[in-house]
């Protein structure tokens, strides 16, 4: 017999009387005595630190959180299915999908089922899921694409269906990667169970797609998603990132003459194939009656023409109505004189004497609305709300609502710190149709959620291992190439012009996070500096930067105030410093600076590298200890803040210049890097520098400006005999050689703009490129010596410069969004039934 260690006897041989170790129902439990034999010789502290290098690598997946903060926790110890038991699921899965393919060409077609009275015509029709519109569509041969299926096992040891998902199945992006994961960790375990594959289902649902695009040269696919507000959105971006579509939401998409184009850096791109992760009833806010921002309109009119196809195709949202749901018995009878092999507990109709006979074990039961398929009450919690619900109602309005007994869920062994504990699991399968035939995933994510009734967005979740009697290979059969598929393997894939958009932003986002640290750390040092040496060259140059600072002359918004230094200056530059570092309310603070670059990080997710989204996940963790850290913060926790972030900001710079594909809208990054980073020189050239000072002042402010501009040293060795602020001005705008000058930035900005589309007529400069040879030709035109001249107190000529050059950059940017983040006119406001609507 083979001995377990101390944390996993502790679990078996605790009381579980309905539990997937144990198998209640006496079946064979070799599959998991396989698995328990390679765990065996691994201790308590092995489990824990896998479940650690887990929860690290789920985390950097970017699969834990999303813009509503959702978060998973993967478990260490997988689900084990036996061959039997899985072979049941299975054939009740393909069962129930055959099932539900009949019943939506039924409802959408002959209508058999009202008029045999097994449906209810009214109930149906009356549905906020019944899409009228659907009937004037084409007839589809299979109106589900991918189905999922959450089952259970109840407490007789049978396998059960709890809910469907048809019109967006989540959770397959979060499947695939916790199998990756899962096997990285535990590769060893993984080999030894003999698990099956699932890489040929994913395989098969991509070729799926691309059968819908047959005979097209560039088919163009796309995932429609809500957008990082969608709990789901990690993992739709990672779906995207590994079947190479791209990621768009409804903003990126219009219609035009009947066909759905995507809105990219070079104009409208026809779009073929749209998968939807998105309900029925909000696919088109033009033709239905729910307006939405999700939604694209004129969809269904594309649909009608055959333009575009729908995956999953519209109208398969009636299949998970209560009305459909509670019948599905009888159809199978009807259609198949065969019962469900994986039944679901029946809704029954709630009359008031059903109500009495309920109230002493209330809480044994959920009260549904069949008009509504997300409205449930749990007696266990919300017996006064259901009491209130129904206080008053007529018999004819009771009848819409339904009871149900609350299924009893199998436990399985979760990893909770230091030990093993039982929690209830439902298995999310996956279903794939694949003409006349269904393709089950062989694996499910299996979940334990405090909300199990509903869909989750967090809780605990893990693998499911289906052990397999036959070896498994990695052979795959590779379509023969042919002359037009070499072909399109040289077409350029297009990004969306709103993700252009945020990689510009991203990309200002962390050159001004870059330009904060490095004042804020020149700002620390300096009133630092004047606390040892109260000298008056020091006080002068606290002061003229302090007054910078919060004036925001020298960070964003670099707002064109004059500087002047006053004596009855009452700012304690510490107090300044910290609300640099952690004010929220202060607009150019660091902290909001990281927020924003981490929002703009999260609207491209699909467009990172693991290791780059690594890094922006470090990121997060400091904005986070910035926004805990007190007002009163020393300068030491300060400092030692901004070196890493400021590590983390030059590693991410690192990590995606390689990785930067001109062709393919990657420009858009550092484009907007340049434009920020010419924006801070000017204004602080102009601030700091625009006033003259005595000798030894002057060179003290030189060296902080150079400081804030990583150009101390490189002026320190060029101008070795001789420094003063004409070099320093030559070095910083006027030297075209040297990466960190003005005219160095707007002559890269020049290049970069050549992979813009050029719409103007031939031999014609564009706007943008104008606007850039304007501030070209005023760099090569100037001298340091006017530059430098004093005229009382101020050097005019380096001001003007200055101030003619941020508001020829404020207009480049306006251009570039006019002109390509942009594709639609400002619409007019309506007043409506929908309020009043201002949209572009």
């Amino acid at each position: 017999m083979l001995e377990m260690p101390s944390w996993l006897a502790s679990y078996l041989n605790g009381s579980h009387i309905h539990d997937e170790v144990e198998h209640h129902c006496g079946g064979d439990t070799t599959h998991w005595d396989v698995l328990f034999a390679r765990l065996a010789n691994l201790t308590e502290k092995d489990i824990h630190l896998r479940s650690n290098e887990i929860k690290r690598l789920l985390q950097d997946s970017g699969v834990t959180h999303t813009g509503t903060q959702s978060s998973w926790r993967l478990d260490p110890m997988p689900l084990m299915l036996s061959e039997g038991d899985w072979q049941i699921i299975q054939d009740g899965i393909k069962q129930r999908t055959q099932l539900l393919i009949r019943t939506a060409q039924d409802i959408y077609g002959s209508q058999q089922l009202m008029l045999n009275g097994i449906l209810d015509a009214r109930a149906i029709q009356s549905s906020p899921l019944y899409i009228r519109e659907k009937n004037s569509f084409a007839a589809n041969a299979n109106p589900i694409f991918i189905a999922a299926f959450d089952i259970y096992r109840d407490a007789d040891g049978l396998f059960k269906v709890k809910s469907d998902h048809l019109q967006s199945p989540q959770g397959l992006g979060l499947l695939l990667e916790n199998r990756i994961i899962a096997r990285r960790v535990m590769g060893d375990e993984f080999a030894e169970c003999n698990v099956q594959r699932i890489a040929n289902f994913f395989n098969k649902f991509q070729q799926n797609i691309n059968d819908l695009t047959t005979g097209l040269r560039d088919p163009r696919v796309v995932i429609l998603s809500k957008g990082p507000d969608d709990p789901y959105n990690s993992e739709h971006a990672f779906l995207s990132s590994y079947m190479g579509y791209t990621l768009v939401n409804s903003a990126d998409l219009t219609v035009r003459k009947g066909k759905v184009w995507l809105k990219s850096l070079k104009g409208l791109r026809k779009v073929d194939v749209i998968v939807r992760w998105l309900a029925d009833n909000v696919l088109d806010s033009l033709e239905q009656t729910d307006y939405s921002i999700d939604g694209i309109p004129g969809l269904f009119q594309a649909i009608r023409e055959g333009c575009v196809h729908i995956v999953n195709p519209v109208g398969c949202g009636i299949l998970e109505t209560p009305q459909v749901k509670s019948k599905l018995e009888q159809i199978s009878q009807y259609f198949n004189r065969q019962s469900l092999i994986l039944p679901e507990a029946q809704p029954s109709s709630l009359t008031a004497a059903d109500l009495d006979n309920l109230l002493p074990n209330l809480a044994d039961y959920q009260i549904g609305r069949f008009s509504d398929a997300e409205f449930m009450l749990d007696g266990e919690g919300q017996a006064e709300n259901i009491m209130s619900l129904f206080d008053g109602l007529s018999s004819e309005q009771m009848a819409d609502y339904y009871y149900l007994k609350k299924a009893k869920y199998s436990s399985a062994p979760f990893w909770d710190e230091h030990s093993l504990v039982a929690q209830p699991i439902i298995m999310r399968c996956f279903a794939l149709v694949l003409g006349n035939n269904i393709e089950v995933l062989p694996s499910a994510l299996c979940f334990s959620t405090t909300d199990i009734k509903t869909t989750p967005t967090s809780g605990w979740i893990k693998d499911t291992w289906i052990r397999s009697s036959t070896p498994q290979t990695s052979i795959q059969t590779l379509p023969k190439l042919t002359k037009e598929m070499s072909d399109l393997a040289l077409l350029d894939g297009v990004i969306p012009s709103r993700t252009a958009e945020n990689l510009y932003w991203l990309g200002r986002y962390l050159e001004r996070g870059e330009n904060t640290v490095r004042m804020l750390r020149v700002l620390i040092d300096r009133f630092t500096e004047f606390a040892i040496y109260p000298d008056s060259n020091n006080k002068a140059i606290v002061s003229r930067l302090v007054e910078s600072v919060v004036n925001q002359a020298v960070v964003f918004p670099y707002a064109g105030q004059n500087v002047s230094q006053s004596e009855t200056q009452s700012y304690i530059p510490r107090e300044i410093a910290s609300q640099l570092f952690a004010d929220q309310k202060f607009s150019g603070s660091l902290i909001n600076t990281l927020k924003a670059l981490k929002n703009s990080a999260l609207q491209v997710r699909e467009l990172l590298s693991l290791d780059s989204w690594r890094i922006i996940d470090d990121i997060n963790d400091e904005i986070r200890r910035i926004a805990k850290s007190p007002s009163s913060a020393s300068t030491r926790v300060m400092q030692a803040t901004i070196d890493r972030i400021i590590g983390f900001l030059m590693a991410f710079n690192g990590s995606t210049s390689d990785s930067m594909a001109n062709s393919n809208g990657w420009f858009m990054l550092d484009i907007g890097r340049r434009v920020e980073r010419s924006t801070q020189i000017a204004s602080v050239c102009q601030h700091l520098l625009g006033q003259s000072l005595s000798e030894i002042e002057q060179l003290s402010m030189l060296e902080a400006v150079l400081s804030t501009q990583v150009s101390l040293i490189t002026h320190k060795r060029r101008y070795r005999m001789y420094q003063s602020t004409e070099t320093g001005l030559e070095l910083l705008i006027l030297d075209g050689d040297y990466p960190r000058s003005l005219l160095y930035q707007v002559e890269q900005l020049a290049q970069l703009c050549k992979f813009l589309p050029d719409n103007t007529a031939r031999g014609m400069l564009p706007a943008h490129a104008k606007l850039l040879l304007k501030m070209q030709t005023q760099c090569h035109l100037a001298d340091r010596e006017t530059l430098a001249l004093d005229t009382d107190g101020q050097r005019v000529e380096l001001i003007e410069l200055m101030q003619s050059v941020k508001v020829s950059l404020e207009r480049f940017g306006d251009m570039l969004l006019l002109q390509y983040f942009s594709h639609t006119k400002t619409a007019t406001p309506l007043n409506s039934m929908f309020g009043s609507i201002d949209k572009s």
